[in-house]
């Protein structure tokens, strides 16, 4: 059981380097997305955006470089609103969608077959944690809708929340970390 305890512990300390890899590791605040931020700017750059909600609360984005033009030009309100309503304000002429999960917030790209860009119409949230056959929690597991670019990926428990379509597939997949000995080595 020894083994088990410490390939857990490799686990965890390979989805945290994958994590730290990508961008900043946050802590979760108990309010989110209604979290209050100020951005100082009316007129700013899609990165500076995210750097500025980071810095004031803690959340982490996920976005792949290719969907999300981060130089694109955004205007916000500089009063004190929520991160939701930011966020809406900001992408409302855009081609970029945002969710929210956990203490994450995942843009991606507009896209007429994503059914995740209707306007949270047909959706629901889907809970749950992901356990091996021993029933150790999973972390780094991605749960993605399939068809659309809506996924999540698996916390340090296995645990997950993801709003998706009410007609929708989840896809899981599980990267496993294996040990193998090697005999005769020269």
């Amino acid at each position: 059981m020894i083994l088990g305890k410490h390939l857990k512990s490799i686990a965890k300390i390979a989805v945290a380097y994958l994590l730290a890899a990508t961008s900043p590791i946050h802590a979760t605040h108990p309010n989110f997305p209604n979290r209050i931020v100020q951005i100082l700017q009316t007129d700013l750059s899609v990165i500076e955006l995210i750097k500025n909600i980071e810095q004031q609360t803690g959340y982490l984005f996920v976005y792949n470089e290719k969907d999300i033009d981060l130089n694109q030009q955004v205007r916000v309100s500089n009063q004190e609103k929520s991160v939701e309503e930011t966020l809406r304000n900001a992408f409302s002429a855009t081609d970029i969608n945002y969710s929210f999960s956990e203490n994450y917030i995942s843009l991606r790209k507009k896209s007429l077959s994503d059914p995740s860009d209707n306007l949270q119409q047909n959706k629901k949230q889907v809970t749950g944690t992901i356990i091996d056959e021993f029933g150790n929690s999973v972390i780094g597991t991605s749960i993605i809708e399939k068809g659309t670019s809506n996924g999540i990926i698996t916390d340090f428990d296995g645990n997950f929340s993801l709003s998706v379509s009410n007609d929708a597939v989840l896809v899981i997949m599980i990267i496993r970390i294996m040990s193998v000995d090697l005999l005769n080595i020269i």
